[in-house]
């Protein structure tokens, strides 16, 4: 049983706001400029709405102190630790021996200026930055607070990632020794990367070095260099390194040794820590023990209304709630849809919504079908059934669907919500799973265009022989009446539509239909799948 607490947090601060008197500092501000903290923070500590400093804002007020007073940061730290002391967030002794080490003079070379000690030209300029402080307060206590040494920051894309990571960088830099930022879009050898890191950290250090001849040898070195430094390393856009057609978090074939990097930067002890930033983390950092991670999710209402308030042309402030959970919170889908509206509807907000549509624009495609091209053939499968479900489906319903074992269906869904392409809803008996609403316009759109593509085709050829949507997925329900209007409406219609321009007459296209039936009335059956099925519900359409 933990000891009762004795000091509560009123007196706490009030003993910190006197420890900063006797320092020197005569008001709040004055603290809070000298440390480079908001006053809100600082107000919120002398007056006990915050029970102690977190890690990054007690070396800040350390610091400060010490430089005010002339004490030695460690006197003023062991009165800073002091006065939380029986407190019900008294510091650790793992909290103290961290924050010592914050003080204590490293035994390598120092750097002098921010150009001998960082590496960020190929970090990102964030312009903008919204929201985030629940997330930038976990990561920063996973790197700072616990010394975890190897993060992963995973989420779908334009979701906010790398800008997250920009900013947790931002704010976390005085509290390393050195920082790089390299990107793996372009997929480097493993041997590569170490050689520049390495050179990088030589030239830091102000050492010749004479490079490996090896990768074993090159992450040896590393190992040497974060053992002895306070080393932050990230690695963004690190699906460029995994597989695309396979399950989520399988390396590329070449590319299997970074697991050996993330290994041991995760396993043996040393000062560094390694973010690692993707859309789909690699496996065994998703489930390792040595490493932390962090699945990035939309913003919530009031953050994301924060970017839509950047559009001053925006109006009809009581419908962004609707559009913000339309595109559930993506910074980037909402920075695409605002300037559709702007242009389109001239800012009228309640206009864009009457539509009853999600428009996706040419840049969030783009980056959906980037993500999309990566699945394995099970969860593109998978992907297009729940589209044509519309509503969240089951496992055992989605399972029926699939000619696969239940292990595997379970894989393949887990690693779409790996991937953060998925939703799921839990019930009192079982889970839902339903897509996210751009995957689910995305994907429709796909289908509507792979069927029109196969039928137009079939036109051409005078067989069925490059059926394959047509006749492995069922377009329109046969039992649930209410779906199967929506899927007429939502996906056979708009073939019907596309069709009809490419046939030019409504006779054309339903006499090619009615061959494509004559066709298939000659084939075995498990070789037309639901294609029969299909086409006779386009035909009823036509006919409506």
């Amino acid at each position: 049983m933990p000891p009762p607490e004795t000091k509560n947090p009123e007196t706490c601060g009030r003993e910190l706001r006197a420890l900063s008197e006797k320092m020197g500092f005569v008001t709040e501000a004055e603290l809070a400029e000298a440390a480079n903290l908001d006053r809100a923070t600082v107000s919120k500590l002398f007056n006990g709405k915050t029970r102690k400093p977190n890690f990054t804002t007690a070396i800040k007020l350390v610091e400060a102190l010490a430089a005010k007073s002339g004490e030695s940061p460690e006197d003023i730290l062991g009165q800073m630790v002091a006065i939380y002391q029986g407190s019900k967030k008294e510091y650790s002794d793992e909290d103290i021996e961290f924050l010592k080490r914050c003080f204590l003079n490293c035994a390598c070379p120092q750097p002098t200026d921010a150009s001998r000690r960082e590496d960020l030209t190929r970090m990102p300029e964030v312009p903008a930055f919204f929201g985030r402080r629940e997330e930038l307060n976990q990561l920063e206590q996973s790197i700072v607070g616990k010394r975890c040494r190897l993060v992963g920051l995973q989420g779908l894309g334009g979701i906010g990632k790398t800008a997250l990571a920009v900013k947790l960088v931002e704010g976390v830099k005085e509290q390393f020794d050195y920082l790089l930022w390299r990107s793996l879009r372009n997929a480097p050898p493993l041997a590569e990367l170490l050689a520049e890191i390495l050179a990088k950290m030589a030239l830091f250090l102000g050492e010749e070095t004479e490079l490996p001849d090896t990768v074993e040898k090159l992450l040896s070195q590393l190992m040497n260099y974060l053992h002895r430094s306070r080393c932050l390393l990230v690695l963004d856009e690190a699906e460029g390194i995994m597989q695309s057609g396979e399950l989520a978090g399988n390396y590329r074939e070449g590319y299997r040794n970074y697991r050996e990097l993330f290994r041991r930067v995760g396993e043996e002890r040393h000062q560094g820590c390694l973010l690692v930033v993707s859309q789909e983390l690699p496996r065994d950092i998703a489930i390792a023990d040595w490493a932390r991670s962090l699945s990035l999710q939309g913003l919530p209402e009031e953050d994301a209304a924060q970017i839509l308030g950047t559009r001053q042309e925006l109006s009809d402030r009581d419908y962004w709630g609707q559009l913000i959970e339309l595109y559930r919170g993506n910074p980037l889908a909402l920075k695409i849809v605002s300037q559709i509206v702007v242009d389109s509807f001239k800012g009228r907000v309640a206009q864009y919504i009457i539509q009853n549509t999600l428009v996706l624009g040419q840049n969030l495609r783009n980056l959906l079908e980037t993500q999309i091209d990566r699945l394995s053939d099970l969860e593109e499968e998978i992907m297009y059934w729940l589209a044509i479900a519309r509503y969240p489906v089951s496992l055992p319903e989605l399972q029926a669907l699939l000619p696969v074992s239940k292990s595997e269906a379970i894989e393949a869904i887990d690693s779409l919500g790996r991937r953060s392409l998925l939703e799921n809803t839990a019930n009192s008996d079982r889970t839902h799973f339903a897509l996210q609403p751009v995957a689910m316009k995305y994907i429709t759109e796909e289908l509507i265009q792979d069927i029109c593509k196969e039928i137009a085709s079939s036109y051409k050829t005078k067989t069925t022989d490059e059926f394959y949507r047509l006749g492995s997925l069922r377009l329109v329900s046969d039992t649930d009446q209410n779906l199967k209007k929506l899927q007429l409406r939502l996906i056979l219609t708009p073939i019907r539509d596309k069709l009809g321009k490419r046939f030019k007459t409504e006779s054309r296209l339903t006499a090619h239909l009615q061959h494509i039936l004559t066709l298939l009335d000659k084939q075995p059956a498990r070789e037309v799948g639901y294609s029969k099925n299909n086409i006779r519900c386009l035909l009823e359409v036509i006919k409506t």
